[in-house]
């Protein structure tokens, strides 16, 4: 990407196992800890500033990554380098969906997840699994169901948020997940609207605040080596107060590398807290509903 051209790649190979080496911490440029996920490896990296505030925030991947991936749903937890303390974000959540997930026909294609947390671990730990009855919920507009978590944290996940951290054309949905908390869903989306899903951008909630930042990118437009970047719908207020993005970025690189990043970081003042009435918005074409990730 435009903004790592200076970087250069190194590609060794150990007793079969495909290393990124070559990025080296720089200045304004740190690296978290590699995993290896497929036949490749991916690690998180944090950009700052010649004045120390966040510039540019992401995970870089090899190619290879995209082969020899689990049959089954996974979650792979990275760190970030301990200069993601300027940023709103405490941990990186890699998720492999490769059969999907609801709603059927829309996100039920192989694609990844990728989640920029801003609550602790410990507190993602403690949105729990369990089994919540919803018939008789009226926040649950295709009853009967039943959400994939207790009632407790189904109560916590569906708490409105405050009317000035509802991003723009953003809607709250009972799609809420263990470890990971509730979501809301741009009803505008293309894939909510007949077209193929390729990519899209949800955030996350709980407990009244936005706890995710989420592109979901599918596994068949990663290997069209996308090189693009789409601006953000933000609210006007944040959980806090502090620095937070306004893009993301979806691009592969000539050395075989992808980079999912956010970026054109922005402050924002922490929300007043005030929550208006309902935030429903128009339904959607398909049937949303909560989905577990194994």
């Amino acid at each position: 990407m435009k903004k790592l051209t200076w970087l250069i790649v190194g590609l060794l190979v150990i007793g079969g196992l495909l290393l990124l080496t070559g990025f080296s911490s720089t200045k304004h440029t740190q690296w978290g800890t590699p995993i290896k996920l497929g036949d490749g490896q991916a690690k998180t990296y944090v950009t700052l500033n010649g004045s120390g505030k966040p510039k540019e925030v992401g995970i870089i991947f090899t190619e290879d990554m995209l082969s020899g991936l689990p049959t089954e749903m996974t979650e792979t937890v990275l760190d970030f380098p301990a200069t993601a303390a300027e940023t709103p974000f405490t941990h990186f959540g890699l998720d492999w969906n490769p059969a999907g997930h609801e709603p059927d026909g829309v996100y039920t294609v192989p694609h990844f997840d990728f989640h920029f947390y801003t609550l602790s671990e410990e507190e993602r730990a403690a949105i729990e699994f369990g089994t919540c009855t919803t018939a008789e919920d009226s926040r649950v507009p295709n009853p009967p169901g039943v959400a994939p978590v207790t009632c407790a944290v189904f109560d916590k996940a569906m708490q409105p948020l405050p009317a000035d951290m509802m991003p723009t054309d953003y809607n709250m949905v009972p799609a809420v997940v263990p470890f990971m908390g509730n979501h809301l869903m741009d009803f505008s989306a293309p894939e909510l609207n007949g077209e193929p899903f390729t990519y899209t951008w949800l955030y996350g909630a709980y407990n009244g605040e936005i706890i995710f930042f989420e592109p979901m990118i599918t596994k068949a437009f990663l290997e069209s080596h996308p090189n693009m970047c789409e601006s953000l719908k933000t609210p006007e207020a944040m959980p806090e107060a502090g620095w937070y993005p306004t893009q993301y970025c979806i691009k592969y690189d000539k050395s075989n590398t992808y980079t999912i990043s956010v970026d054109s970081f922005k402050w924002f003042e922490a929300s007043n807290g005030q929550v208006v009435n309902s935030q429903s918005g128009p339904e959607p074409q398909h049937e949303v509903i909560g989905h577990t990730h194994q």
